[in-house]
């Protein structure tokens, strides 16, 4: 893979960041590790003609398991933090686009998040549902 930026995101204990992606033609790949501590990684497919369109995926990533989750372009990420100071290290294959960031709004996904009421930035409460979403991503 050609990387292009990497990023570390701190975290306390109900932090979900999320769910986040970049628009075509700045969409990227992304690889997810996690430092310190223990995340909840959660993505949707948002993928218009792919037969898991809207679906997601969750895994939990830890320092101590020293695992990892590769991302397709035309995935929305997030994550929850599991743990007090939690880490989650991305590496990215697209330079930050400030114009094609995008998000949906975590509680719109079809997933069972363990966390009723996380602590959100108002950017993430603010994106808009998976119904509503209308995707730029053909495959």
């Amino acid at each position: 893979m050609d990387w292009k930026e990497e990023f570390v995101s701190s975290s306390r204990k109900g932090v979900l960041r999320g769910m986040h992606f970049q628009t075509p033609p700045h969409d990227y790949v992304k690889l997810v590790t996690c430092l310190a501590g223990r995340a909840l990684d959660v993505s949707v497919d948002l993928r218009a003609r792919s037969p898991t369109f809207g679906q997601c995926a969750a895994l939990e990533l830890s320092a101590e398991k020293c695992n990892a989750v590769y991302l397709p372009s035309g995935l929305a990420h997030g994550f929850l933090a599991l743990e007090e100071g939690t880490l989650v290290h991305y590496k990215v294959t697209c330079a930050h686009a400030p114009t094609h960031d995008g998000g949906i709004l975590w509680s719109s996904i079809p997933f069972s998040w363990p966390e009723p009421d996380p602590i959100l930035s108002d950017r993430d409460r603010s994106f808009p549902s998976l119904h509503a979403f209308r995707s730029p991503f053909p495959r």
